[in-house]
């Protein structure tokens, strides 16, 4: 049964993110055919996976965080998702494998630059980096970060 559920939480997330990743470009192209920036990509799907990473961390299911960020896999625009927790710790996170990102400089970078509770988008390197909270009836839990190429100055490995 938990893991029927947690099937349907991953599914729900994963048409979450799609929706929110396309509904800020038909909102502000009054439904025309242009897609979102990177940056927009970034941060609506940090959102998404904000509403949902809070009973992750408060059931403490690293598991099913891990498998939340990983969800950005198949894009071509995020080069990577994580979940700190309060102490900015990482919880979960997924970096995509042909992406060479310094992982350890750009988790410093993101854990210097958190803004105390306040959505956040950042540039570092390259990268478009949204910082969206998450937070419970308990206050704040961690916050989830997503970056997006924005440059072609990623390179492969």
């Amino acid at each position: 049964m938990r893991q029927k559920k947690a099937r349907l939480s991953f599914m729900r997330n994963v048409f979450a993110m799609l929706a929110a990743a396309w509904l800020p470009a038909l909102v502000t192209t009054g439904c025309s055919t242009a897609s979102p920036t990177p940056r927009d990509e970034a941060l609506a799907v940090a959102r998404v996976m904000a509403a949902d990473a809070a009973a992750m961390l408060v059931f403490k299911e690293p598991k099913d965080a891990t498998q939340m960020v990983s969800s950005i896999s198949k894009s071509r625009e995020l080069a990577f998702a994580a979940v700190l927790d309060a102490n900015a710790r990482v919880f979960a996170e997924y970096f995509q494998p042909y992406e060479a990102v310094d992982r350890a400089e750009l988790l410093d970078f993101v854990r210097r630059a958190r803004a105390g509770g306040e959505e956040s988008l950042l540039e570092h390197r390259g990268v478009g980096i949204a910082i969206v909270p998450i937070r419970a009836d308990q206050g704040e839990l961690g916050s989830v970060v997503v970056g997006a190429k924005l440059r072609g100055n990623l390179q492969a490995k």
